[in-house]
């Protein structure tokens, strides 16, 4: 099984440099328990029915990682992980789904797991519970498009790359 504590590092180490404040939201108050809580969930999600990212699948992520804030963890196609489940099928993950999907909006309010769909392309719609757009793109809240990098503005039509506020 892939090594789950080096992708959890990779990532923390990223979203600490990037964006701290969304870090300590979601992951913890320092890098050393954003590594212990994304290990746990990293564990899980490689674990999960119908995942099967590889050991060279990862490491191709996480050598990606790092780099750049304007090259953020979902922007990176090698981090886009697919797993077997066909569309339309319950998920926990996005990598357990054939389309690279987990969407949680598609379940309703209070679901308690998502329903595995396809990533979706720049220039088609994102509203309401539809997927997440591919990597390289972000929903304005109407379609997906191309978002602006660290150094660029941002505003409701042209979002910021993600982890960038």
């Amino acid at each position: 099984m892939p090594s789950a504590s080096a992708y959890a590092e990779a990532v923390c180490r990223d979203f600490f440099k990037c964006n701290p404040v969304i870090a300590r939201h979601f992951w913890g108050v320092d890098v050393a328990l954003c590594i212990q809580n994304m290990t746990r969930t990293t564990a899980e999600a490689l674990g999960a029915d119908g995942n099967i990212v590889t050991e060279a699948q990862l490491d191709a992520c996480i050598s990606k990682l790092g780099i750049s804030c304007d090259q953020r963890f979902s922007n990176i196609p090698e981090c886009a992980f697919k797993g077997t489940r066909p569309n339309g099928s319950s998920c926990a993950y996005s990598g357990q789904c054939q389309g690279g999907d987990c969407n949680w909006g598609a379940g309703g309010k209070g679901a308690k797991c998502g329903v595995c769909a396809d990533l979706v392309a720049g220039g088609a719609a994102c509203t309401g519970a539809t997927p997440t757009c591919a990597p390289g793109f972000a929903c304005n809240g109407t379609n997906c498009v191309t978002p602006a990098k660290a150094t660029d503005p941002c505003s409701a039509s042209v979002r910021c790359a993600p982890m960038l506020t």
